[in-house]
Formats: C-alpha cells, structure tokens, sequence
C-alpha cells in the first residue's frame, strides 16, 4: 500500500505508542532537494525547526501532524513545509487548493540550523540558549530574525 504521507504511513505501521515520539522528533530534520533562495538558510546538516519556541498557537501537536501530513504553508509565499521521510524534509509549492495551516509570521526566530561545517549558520531570535549547548554568539551578526556568523 502506498502512502500519501509520512504521517499516514507511521499510523498505519507503526504501534500507536510511538507516534508521538515519532512525530516529535520529525522537525529535526534537514532539507533536501531544491531550497528556494528565500529560504536558503534551511540549507545545512541538521535543522531544528523549534516548534516548541513558536507558542501554543495554534498548538505544537498541530504543527506537528501538520508538517508529518501534508505540510505547513509558509506565510505570505506559495510555498510549504512538509516532513517526507525519516530526517528529510522538503519546501515545496502548495496547490492553491490545499488547506493546510500556516505556520506563524515569524517563524524563522524559532529555527536552529547546523551548517556543513558543524557551526551554526542560523540562529533565530526566539531560541533558547539552552538549546545553543553552551555557544555564545560572539562572531555573528543580526539579520533581522535571526543570527548568522560574521
């Protein structure tokens, strides 16, 4: 049988008491395939997408079926997120007919990237430097929602 999404696919072959686990790990991810240039700092090792620093509006656990399902839209561009396999994601164009939930306006201050070279290379405004395992970030500059190294 084959399977729309990765989320159809875990539910309907994975023991139930896993699927928040599964789902909770799913942004942590990376990108493959082509990354539009808007969105080119998603480009590196490891993302985490920082559900947990966007608030509970509309819910961490909505985010979260959405992006393993069919995908979250990205605000105000024709494009999507969506969870496609263990650890890869892709951003895709959405079909003007798909309803799918938004994630929020500021969405970029919440993500972590990990580029090539096992450095930072994103660090949005609204992660917790708990998450940071102790950098500071002297050596990057402010580029409106996030960090970047110098």
């Amino acid at each position: 049988m084959k399977f729309k999404t990765w989320l159809e696919s875990i539910e309907s072959n994975v023991d139930p008491i896993y699927w928040e686990m599964l789902l909770r790990e799913a942004p942590h991810t990376r990108f493959t395939g082509a990354i539009p240039p808007e969105f080119s700092f998603l480009k590196g090792q490891f993302i985490d997408l920082g559900f947990e620093n966007m608030g509970q509006s509309p819910g961490a656990n909505a985010l979260l079926r959405a992006f393993g399902g069919s995908g979250l839209r990205i605000p105000h561009t024709p494009y999507k997120i969506r969870y496609t396999n263990s650890y890869s994601s892709v951003v895709e164009l959405t079909d003007p007919s798909e309803n799918l939930l938004s994630l929020p306006d500021d969405w970029e201050k919440s993500v972590i990237v990990i580029g090539n070279d096992d450095r930072f290379s994103w660090v949005g405004h609204n992660v917790r430097k708990d998450q940071l395992g102790g950098d500071d970030l002297n050596g990057y500059e402010d580029v409106g929602k996030g960090r970047v190294p110098v």
